[in-house]
């Protein structure tokens, strides 16, 4: 069966905190969880596939005889001020002249909009084609998702067994029952196959395959000039941050050979990619298998930038130093807060004196070391806010993300605040059965309300970035002429966060 995987998109995300507009603006990654499944459809050799990136694809550019929303309407018929952004007719335009049998749709809570309107469209295309969405939004909410009659069938959890069985079952014509880890309704019912276990052996997958997509597009605006993809060298994070929702990949770490990963590292530069975003949770969290990968980069000789994420209680001189050896040039850490109070309440399991030791370990061993914070979280005050900006200033990152705390749908943060009433009802399961633009992320308002919280959020980002201190420091680390456009775009994104008026759902 022909199969169109679609990344919807993002014409009409849910505005969270102000923090949007630094993600949009922070770069164009692909689509990964696409080449994965596509990687696999095509080892399989049953199903032809093809991939579709909506926030990298080139809009149809035409006047539209009727605007989307105050948010979407251009003269380019309804594509916002993005570059590659495309708008609903582009992905009209693909699925008319690919004709698939089945379109899967990429799903998350906060394009949830976008992805229901591919689906009506391709629905609209062909009453035929089957509809299937996957994401952790349809892992949390199956029930709200199959309510929607445009949709057929979900998949829980990670897709790369369970869509081939699928699609094999769909074409033979055989009860769906049979493929675990789908949702699909039956005589108007939802009905929950079995679990599908998770991927043990994670080198057996191959590669996700980056020539389905124009790969050339992605970037990120804190890397350097170039081509630029994302790397998956685990699945699995073990801690238990109240705020964290990655349900649909399980708690248990399982983790990729140094060999493969170094292999797939070594086809992307053979397609001219020079730099490389690690998105594990925690790259650093076994040590042993992240030394032997920085080894086997050196003994291939492989030139490569990359940037990893970590935790700052899995790092030391040893691990950091080989690190920068293999051409890691950035590492990000979650800080969150200021204040150890503040730690403990979001089960984080660290210390600020632990923050501040791994940030300066990491700077002297040569890397570029961004930090996270999070802004109102559970017993925050304004006075605990404000240290954490200054703690920011303190530790002296080279770069810092600033978030209002947002409860996700599931996580314990989120369920605490309706056991405490601090979040008024189920907002989320609303959402889910009933998206619309106009919806309002939930904060926690135990001590600030939202106002202040959007106020203290863009005294962060002015704060940190506008110091004449930290302008000069950036400037007088740039080596071409080229970094210094490239930092200058980049001073202008993080200006505009830092001024925006007005806030989320606005």
């Amino acid at each position: 069966m022909k199969i169109l995987l679609i990344s919807p998109p993002t014409l009409r995300p849910l505005r969270a905190d102000m923090s949007d507009l630094f993600e949009k603006e922070s770069g164009l990654y692909p689509p990964l969880g696409l080449l994965y499944l596509a990687a696999r459809l095509q080892e399989e050799g049953r199903h032809p596939v093809k991939v579709l990136d909506g926030p990298a694809l080139e809009p149809i550019r035409k006047p539209s005889p009727r605007p989307s929303s105050t948010e979407t309407t251009r003269e380019n018929g309804g594509v916002p001020d993005r570059p590659g952004a495309a708008s609903y007719e582009a992905i009209e335009q693909e699925i008319r002249e690919f004709r698939p049998q089945v379109v899967g749709i990429q799903t998350l809570t906060f394009t949830l909009i976008d992805a229901l309107a591919v689906a009506e469209i391709a629905r609209r295309i062909d009453p035929e084609i089957h509809v299937c969405l996957g994401g952790p939004h349809v892992y949390l909410y199956p029930q709200e998702s199959l309510g929607f009659p445009f949709i057929d069938s979900l998949i829980l959890g990670e897709g790369e067994i369970t869509l081939p069985e699928l699609l094999d079952a769909l074409e033979a014509g055989r009860p769906l029952e049979g493929v675990p880890g789908i949702a699909f309704r039956r005589e108007g019912e939802v009905v929950l196959t079995e679990p599908r276990p998770l991927i043990e052996a994670l080198d057996s997958l191959p590669f996700p395959d980056r020539s389905l997509i124009p790969y050339q597009r992605y970037y990120s605006v804190l890397g350097k000039e170039g081509l630029m993809t994302t790397l998956l060298t685990s699945r699995g994070c073990p801690f238990s941050c109240i705020y964290c929702g990655r349900f649909h990949i399980g708690k248990r770490f399982r983790a990729r050979s140094a060999r493969n990963v170094v292999d797939e590292m070594a086809a992307c530069v053979a397609m001219g990619i020079g730099e490389l975003q690690v998105f594990d949770d925690i790259f650093t969290l076994d040590k042993r298998r992240a030394l032997a990968v920085c080894h086997e980069i050196v003994r291939r000789g492989l030139k490569i930038s990359w940037a990893i994420r970590s935790r700052v209680d899995t790092v030391d001189p040893e691990l950091l130093d080989n690190l920068a050896r293999a051409g890691c040039r950035r590492i990000s850490y979650g800080v969150e807060s200021g204040s150890d109070e503040i730690l403990k309440n979001l089960k984080k399991g660290i210390t600020t004196r632990k923050a501040e030791e791994a940030v300066r370990m990491a700077q002297e061993a040569g890397l570029t070391v961004l930090a996270d914070f999070m802004l109102g979280s559970p017993g925050e005050t304004r006075e605990h806010v404000l240290r954490t900006i200054e703690f920011a200033l303190k530790l002296r990152p080279d770069f810092a993300q600033f978030t209002v705390t947002t409860p996700y749908p599931a996580t314990e943060l989120y369920l605490e605040g309706l056991r405490q009433g601090v979040i008024a009802r189920d907002y989320w399961q609303e959402f889910a059965q009933n998206p619309q633009e106009a919806f309002v992320t939930p904060f926690w308002n135990e001590h600030l309300v939202r106002e202040e919280l959007l106020e203290l959020f863009r005294l962060a980002y002015r704060r940190f970035y506008l110091r004449p201190s930290y302008v000069l420091r950036r400037f007088q680390r740039l080596g071409s002429w080229k970094e210094f456009k490239h930092a200058a775009r980049a001073g202008m994104r993080v200006f505009r966060v830092a001024n925006r008026q007005g806030g989320a759902g606005r």
